[in-house]
């Protein structure tokens, strides 16, 4: 394989790290703000609560775990 070949696939093979790198950092920022939307609505719930209901929610969800 000449030099210019071996560049050119070098070139390709790049190109296609760098587009799963990007499709894999986008899929991880969707899942990191579906997370951080959960815990944002969890905590607006909470904030609904009185200490005694907020005590029963933590005890039944350590139930159903």
């Amino acid at each position: 394989m000449s030099n210019r070949n071996a560049s050119d696939r070098a070139c390709s093979d790049l190109a296609t790290v760098e587009t799963e790198l990007a499709r894999r950092i986008r899929t991880d920022i969707a899942a990191a703000k579906s997370i951080m939307h959960a815990l944002l609505q969890d905590v607006a719930e909470a904030r609904e609560l009185t200490p005694d209901d907020g005590a029963a929610a933590v005890l039944s969800h350590e139930d159903a775990a």
